[in-house]
């Protein structure tokens, strides 16, 4: 099983982005996001590259689907609804084409295809499997499974919250293994650059656009 990784993207214009980033660092907020999508997107073609793993755009918006950002890889609708309904709804197109999904979004411009390669692993096997990357504030920044899980379970989990991460696993465990990866910081507020920033540096085979991103927002305080 190749397995298909779907990358959650708003677009910008269309959906409030980065909010409480942009209360840290203003209007270069969305600087910020389009170049995290752009090393996002870097990851995903590469892992697309070494493992054969498909690779897709989770669009937000139904009239965004033929915009210009999103060209560069097929795209799938989130469509109406919670993030866990909207999560479910992916993940379920996933596994049914592909066997196994891997869900991740652009504010942990961090990953890499190692850790692509770690969930792939993992998820390609016939048993029940779920994998869970861990982030600092208590969510989670990816998240996979080989089975399709049902809605209301995927709606039973209080999103955004410090303890997402322990009531999505707990919810989840029983229908199938847990595998957990490395913990990342993803990018919600002004504050989480500066980690962010450090995993990108300490990154064995950076991305060039992971590069430019760090380039571009390495210095990044938050303002006194």
């Amino acid at each position: 099983m190749k397995g298909g990784l779907a990358i959650f993207v708003k677009t910008p214009g269309l959906s409030p982005l980065k909010t409480r980033l942009a209360a840290g660092i203003g209007a270069s907020s969305e600087s910020w996001y389009r170049l995290a999508v752009d090393a996002v997107k870097s990851v995903a073609i590469d892992s697309r590259n070494r493992i054969g793993i498909n690779t897709y755009w989770a669009v937000a918006e139904t009239d965004a689907l033929q915009n210009p950002l999103w060209q560069t890889l097929p795209c799938l609708q989130q469509a109406e609804g919670g993030l866990g309904e909207r999560m479910g709804r992916v993940m379920r197109m996933l596994v049914r084409q592909h066997g196994f999904g891997i869900l991740v979004g652009a504010d942990a411009p961090q990953i890499c295809v190692e850790d692509i390669q770690a969930a792939a692993d993992f998820l390609s096997h016939e048993n029940p499997r779920i994998v869970l990357g861990p982030a600092t504030d208590g969510g989670f920044w990816c998240v996979g499974s080989n089975q399709i899980i049902p809605i209301d379970v995927w709606q039973s989990v209080a999103y955004s919250q410090p303890d997402t991460y322990r009531e999505f696993v707990d919810a989840f465990s029983p229908f199938a293994e847990i595998m957990t990866l490395r913990t990342l910081t993803d990018v919600d507020e002004a504050v989480d650059l500066e980690t962010c920033n450090e995993q990108i540096k300490n990154l064995e085979h950076p991305t060039t656009e992971q590069l430019v991103l760090l380039a571009k927002f390495g210095e990044c305080r938050v303002p006194a």
